[in-house]
């Protein structure tokens, strides 16, 4: 078959099984499936060989029965990383690349809490978004790890970054919840880190569309969720410098003045 044909395949598949309570996910290259029943939620991994899983799967273990179980208790997971100081919190949302991990990792290393930098989980109370831990480690390349005055492993992952638990280099690791009050998109090569509201329209785009690369597969709910998210929110645009303690302290500054 051709990838086409397999992709238009895949997709009647899903479509017949989710009338019947069954979520999936085909890998192609390793011909191997995820199956997910959600009327008893239990799941099947199916596989030609034992070690036949993607390469970010060690980091990022079982992520679409974490999703579909995420569905089912009315959440969803999102391609964002999380921090929050002064009890007010912020999500991370850029492609890969844009500073999402340094960002956290940084912020945490100078006294921030997170719930992640790469997947998060998101929720929704009568009156307070919150972004809950999906995993406990994170991911940062070695340019990153350098300018954060972290240890270099001698492991690397697939995309030549360390992968390591902050607990084990900080004073306290991911936390299981922090809430979220605020929209952050980063970016990187300013002399000094500033803020500056940015069109909501552009923050769902990139909310979206990154968070589809990641997590392939049914989109109707992440969208409303996003939809929701940007709609109630603030969203704005920063401006990264290089210094890491100088971009902590102008996100404390931007949090604890931050009207919520």
């Amino acid at each position: 078959l051709q990838h086409r044909d397999l992709s238009d395949l895949e997709h009647q598949i899903n479509v017949r099984l989710e009338k019947i309570g069954i979520r999936a996910n085909y890998k192609p290259r390793l011909q191997a499936w995820d199956i997910f029943d959600t009327n008893t939620r239990f799941g099947l991994r199916l596989l030609r060989q034992k070690d036949a899983i993607e390469p970010w799967e060690p980091t990022s273990p079982l992520a679409f029965f974490c999703k579909w179980i995420a569905d089912l208790d009315q959440k969803t997971i999102i391609h964002a990383g999380s921090l929050s100081k002064h009890g007010k919190g912020a999500l991370m949302v850029g492609n890969g690349g844009a500073g999402k991990s340094g960002t956290v990792i940084g912020a945490m290393k100078y006294g921030f809490q997170s719930s992640g930098d790469d997947y998060t989980l998101l929720s929704k109370t009568s009156n307070e978004y919150r972004a809950h831990a999906v995993f406990r480690t994170v991911k940062q390349d070695l340019a990153g790890l350098k300018r954060l005055g972290l240890p270099i492993p001698q492991k690397l992952n697939w995309q030549n970054k360390a992968v390591f638990r902050p607990d084990h280099v900080f004073q306290q690791g991911i936390v299981d919840a922090v809430a979220v009050h605020v929209l952050l998109s980063p970016s990187l090569g300013a002399d000094e880190t500033s803020f500056q509201p940015i069109d909501p329209v552009v923050v769902f785009k990139t909310l979206t569309i990154s968070t589809l690369k990641q997590l392939s597969g049914s989109y109707a709910p992440m969208f409303v969720s996003c939809a929701r998210l940007i709609h109630d929110l603030p969203c704005f645009g920063v401006h990264l410098s290089s210094n890491p303690e100088e971009v902590a302290q102008k996100l404390s500054q931007f949090l604890e003045n931050l009207k919520c």
